[in-house]
Protein backbone atom coordinates (compact mmCIF):
# COMPACT_ATOMS: atom_id res chain seq x y z
CA UNK A 1 0.00 0.00 0.00
CA UNK A 2 1.32 3.61 -0.89
CA UNK A 3 -0.66 6.37 0.63
CA UNK A 4 -1.24 9.70 -2.08
CA UNK A 5 -1.83 12.84 -0.58
CA UNK A 6 -2.19 16.59 -2.04
CA UNK A 7 -0.23 18.90 -0.73
CA UNK A 8 -0.99 21.56 -3.39
CA UNK A 9 -3.64 24.13 -2.98
CA UNK A 10 -5.73 23.23 -5.93
CA UNK A 11 -7.72 19.40 -6.79
CA UNK A 12 -5.36 16.62 -7.86
CA UNK A 13 -7.31 14.21 -9.63
CA UNK A 14 -5.40 10.74 -10.32
CA UNK A 15 -6.15 8.45 -12.60
CA UNK A 16 -5.01 4.30 -12.43
CA UNK A 17 -2.97 3.75 -15.13
CA UNK A 18 -3.05 0.10 -17.42
CA UNK A 19 -1.60 -3.01 -15.44
CA UNK A 20 1.78 -3.89 -17.03
CA UNK A 21 0.60 -7.60 -16.70
CA UNK A 22 -2.93 -9.67 -16.23
CA UNK A 23 -0.93 -11.07 -12.87
CA UNK A 24 -0.74 -7.45 -10.92
CA UNK A 25 -4.04 -5.65 -10.17
CA UNK A 26 -3.82 -1.98 -8.65
CA UNK A 27 -7.03 -0.42 -7.22
CA UNK A 28 -7.62 3.22 -5.26
CA UNK A 29 -9.33 2.59 -1.70
CA UNK A 30 -12.45 3.51 -3.22
CA UNK A 31 -12.29 1.11 -6.08
CA UNK A 32 -12.32 3.98 -8.92
CA UNK A 33 -10.42 4.51 -11.86
CA UNK A 34 -10.33 8.31 -11.46
CA UNK A 35 -10.71 9.94 -8.41
CA UNK A 36 -10.01 13.80 -7.76
CA UNK A 37 -8.35 14.67 -4.24
CA UNK A 38 -8.98 17.87 -2.25
CA UNK A 39 -6.43 19.98 -0.91
CA UNK A 40 -5.03 17.84 1.93
CA UNK A 41 -6.86 15.08 1.19
CA UNK A 42 -5.16 11.51 0.54
CA UNK A 43 -5.95 8.33 -0.97
CA UNK A 44 -4.39 5.14 -0.67
CA UNK A 45 -2.91 2.89 -4.20
CA UNK A 46 -3.01 -1.10 -3.29
CA UNK A 47 -1.13 -3.06 -5.43
CA UNK A 48 -1.98 -6.88 -5.76
CA UNK A 49 0.92 -9.28 -7.39
CA UNK A 50 -0.94 -12.84 -7.66
CA UNK A 51 2.12 -14.81 -7.54
CA UNK A 52 0.87 -18.23 -9.31
CA UNK A 53 3.17 -20.42 -9.71
CA UNK A 54 5.99 -17.61 -10.31
CA UNK A 55 9.60 -18.48 -9.24
CA UNK A 56 12.54 -16.54 -9.02
CA UNK A 57 13.27 -12.58 -8.97
CA UNK A 58 10.09 -10.13 -9.75
CA UNK A 59 9.68 -6.60 -9.91
CA UNK A 60 6.15 -5.65 -10.69
CA UNK A 61 4.57 -1.89 -11.23
CA UNK A 62 2.09 0.20 -11.06
CA UNK A 63 1.42 3.73 -12.28
CA UNK A 64 -0.75 6.83 -11.76
CA UNK A 65 -1.89 9.49 -14.01
CA UNK A 66 -2.05 12.85 -12.66
CA UNK A 67 -2.73 16.36 -13.55
CA UNK A 68 0.07 17.95 -11.93
CA UNK A 69 2.20 19.04 -14.33
CA UNK A 70 5.61 18.02 -12.57
CA UNK A 71 5.07 14.85 -11.69
CA UNK A 72 2.51 14.01 -14.52
CA UNK A 73 2.92 10.02 -14.01
CA UNK A 74 3.67 8.25 -10.91
CA UNK A 75 5.40 4.76 -10.31
CA UNK A 76 4.82 2.55 -7.62
CA UNK A 77 6.53 -0.62 -7.89
CA UNK A 78 7.76 -4.06 -5.58
CA UNK A 79 10.21 -6.39 -5.95
CA UNK A 80 11.45 -9.44 -4.23
CA UNK A 81 12.27 -12.93 -4.67
CA UNK A 82 9.40 -15.54 -4.88
CA UNK A 83 10.54 -19.26 -3.76
CA UNK A 84 7.52 -21.77 -4.29
CA UNK A 85 7.14 -24.45 -1.78
CA UNK A 86 7.49 -26.82 -5.11
CA UNK A 87 8.62 -26.43 -8.19
CA UNK A 88 8.47 -27.48 -11.64
CA UNK A 89 11.21 -27.04 -14.37
CA UNK A 90 9.86 -26.40 -17.16
CA UNK A 91 7.48 -24.10 -15.27
CA UNK A 92 4.54 -24.65 -17.54
CA UNK A 93 1.76 -27.14 -16.51
CA UNK A 94 1.38 -27.83 -19.79
CA UNK A 95 3.39 -30.40 -22.30
CA UNK A 96 2.66 -30.11 -25.59
CA UNK A 97 4.20 -32.68 -27.95
CA UNK A 98 2.56 -31.24 -31.14
CA UNK A 99 2.76 -34.36 -34.11
CA UNK A 100 3.80 -37.47 -32.89
CA UNK A 101 3.80 -40.59 -35.13
CA UNK A 102 2.66 -43.84 -33.83
CA UNK A 103 5.54 -45.83 -35.94
CA UNK A 104 7.89 -45.14 -32.95
CA UNK A 105 7.01 -47.08 -29.92
CA UNK A 106 8.39 -44.33 -27.10
CA UNK A 107 7.60 -40.47 -26.99
CA UNK A 108 9.44 -39.35 -23.95
CA UNK A 109 9.53 -36.30 -21.88
CA UNK A 110 10.24 -35.79 -18.33
CA UNK A 111 9.81 -32.59 -15.57
CA UNK A 112 11.94 -31.94 -12.54
CA UNK A 113 10.42 -31.20 -9.05
CA UNK A 114 11.79 -29.79 -6.58
CA UNK A 115 11.37 -28.12 -3.15
CA UNK A 116 13.21 -25.14 -1.66
CA UNK A 117 11.86 -25.24 2.16
CA UNK A 118 12.06 -29.49 1.74
CA UNK A 119 14.72 -30.79 -0.30
CA UNK A 120 13.66 -34.52 1.26
CA UNK A 121 10.34 -33.75 -0.66
CA UNK A 122 8.74 -37.23 -1.77
CA UNK A 123 6.34 -37.97 -4.50
CA UNK A 124 3.71 -40.31 -2.80
CA UNK A 125 1.36 -40.83 -5.76
CA UNK A 126 1.89 -40.38 -9.76
CA UNK A 127 -1.81 -40.44 -11.07
CA UNK A 128 -2.26 -41.06 -15.88
CA UNK A 129 -5.42 -40.43 -16.92
CA UNK A 130 -4.85 -43.14 -19.66
CA UNK A 131 -2.05 -45.44 -17.75
CA UNK A 132 -2.31 -48.00 -20.55
CA UNK A 133 -1.41 -45.58 -23.00
CA UNK A 134 1.24 -43.10 -20.64
CA UNK A 135 3.22 -44.62 -18.69
CA UNK A 136 4.62 -41.94 -16.12
CA UNK A 137 7.54 -43.07 -13.12
CA UNK A 138 9.93 -41.18 -10.77
CA UNK A 139 13.18 -41.05 -10.33
CA UNK A 140 15.89 -38.94 -7.75
CA UNK A 141 17.53 -35.91 -10.03
CA UNK A 142 21.11 -37.01 -10.78
CA UNK A 143 23.95 -34.88 -9.17
CA UNK A 144 24.88 -32.93 -12.48
CA UNK A 145 20.75 -31.75 -12.80
CA UNK A 146 20.59 -31.14 -9.29
CA UNK A 147 23.84 -28.73 -9.73
CA UNK A 148 22.15 -27.12 -12.90
CA UNK A 149 19.21 -25.98 -11.18
CA UNK A 150 21.07 -25.12 -7.69
CA UNK A 151 19.48 -27.18 -5.45
CA UNK A 152 20.43 -30.32 -3.47
CA UNK A 153 18.14 -33.16 -4.34
CA UNK A 154 15.15 -33.06 -6.49
CA UNK A 155 13.17 -35.94 -8.61
CA UNK A 156 12.47 -36.32 -12.29
CA UNK A 157 9.07 -37.08 -13.45
CA UNK A 158 9.68 -39.28 -16.69
CA UNK A 159 6.34 -39.28 -18.88
CA UNK A 160 6.24 -41.67 -22.04
CA UNK A 161 3.38 -41.62 -24.75
CA UNK A 162 3.11 -45.25 -26.28
CA UNK A 163 2.68 -45.59 -29.73
CA UNK A 164 -0.77 -47.40 -29.53
CA UNK A 165 -2.15 -44.15 -28.69
CA UNK A 166 -5.33 -43.73 -31.09
CA UNK A 167 -4.94 -41.34 -34.26
CA UNK A 168 -6.12 -37.88 -33.69
CA UNK A 169 -6.00 -34.75 -31.04
CA UNK A 170 -5.30 -35.76 -27.15
CA UNK A 171 -5.34 -33.93 -24.03
CA UNK A 172 -4.37 -36.07 -20.94
CA UNK A 173 -3.74 -34.94 -17.55
CA UNK A 174 -1.18 -36.49 -15.13
CA UNK A 175 -1.39 -35.56 -11.62
CA UNK A 176 1.55 -35.89 -9.01
CA UNK A 177 0.81 -36.15 -5.51
CA UNK A 178 3.50 -35.23 -2.80
CA UNK A 179 4.55 -35.10 0.83
CA UNK A 180 4.56 -31.60 1.20
CA UNK A 181 1.84 -30.14 3.31
CA UNK A 182 1.53 -26.86 0.96
CA UNK A 183 1.20 -28.13 -2.16
CA UNK A 184 0.04 -32.11 -1.94
CA UNK A 185 -1.08 -32.33 -5.96
CA UNK A 186 0.27 -30.80 -9.09
CA UNK A 187 -1.59 -31.21 -12.54
CA UNK A 188 0.59 -31.71 -15.73
CA UNK A 189 -1.32 -31.28 -18.49
CA UNK A 190 -0.48 -33.65 -21.78
CA UNK A 191 -1.80 -32.06 -25.07
CA UNK A 192 -0.87 -32.80 -29.12
CA UNK A 193 -1.60 -35.27 -31.78
CA UNK A 194 -0.89 -38.62 -32.96
CA UNK A 195 -0.34 -39.22 -36.55
CA UNK A 196 0.22 -42.31 -38.46
CA UNK A 197 1.98 -43.56 -40.91
CA UNK A 198 -0.36 -42.00 -44.54
CA UNK A 199 -1.49 -38.24 -43.78
CA UNK A 200 -4.30 -36.34 -45.44
CA UNK A 201 -4.12 -32.67 -46.82
CA UNK A 202 -6.85 -31.26 -45.97
CA UNK A 203 -7.52 -33.60 -42.67
CA UNK A 204 -11.23 -32.52 -43.84
CA UNK A 205 -12.90 -31.85 -47.19
CA UNK A 206 -16.03 -29.30 -46.39
CA UNK A 207 -18.24 -29.88 -50.00
CA UNK A 208 -20.89 -27.48 -49.94
CA UNK A 209 -23.46 -26.19 -51.46
CA UNK A 210 -24.06 -29.65 -53.01
CA UNK A 211 -26.44 -29.92 -56.14
CA UNK A 212 -28.44 -33.50 -55.60
CA UNK A 213 -28.41 -33.70 -59.55
CA UNK A 214 -25.08 -32.66 -60.29
CA UNK A 215 -22.54 -33.70 -57.12
CA UNK A 216 -19.75 -32.06 -56.75
CA UNK A 217 -16.30 -32.98 -56.57
CA UNK A 218 -13.14 -32.26 -54.15
CA UNK A 219 -9.45 -32.84 -54.09
CA UNK A 220 -7.01 -33.89 -51.00
CA UNK A 221 -3.72 -35.45 -51.58
CA UNK A 222 -2.53 -38.31 -49.39
CA UNK A 223 1.60 -38.78 -48.02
Amino acid sequence: DWVIKNEGKADLVLTKGPPPCSCTIADFENGKETITLKPGAGTTLHLIFHTNDYNGAYHKTATVDTNDPLHPTLEFAGEGTIRPSVVLDPPEPTINYLEISNDTDDHRTHVALYSPDRPEIKITQLVSSRPDQIIVTQEPLTAGECKEVKIVQGLRININILGTMPLGAFREEEIVKTDHPKRPELRLTLTGKIVGPISASPERLRLVPVVSRRGVTGELMLT
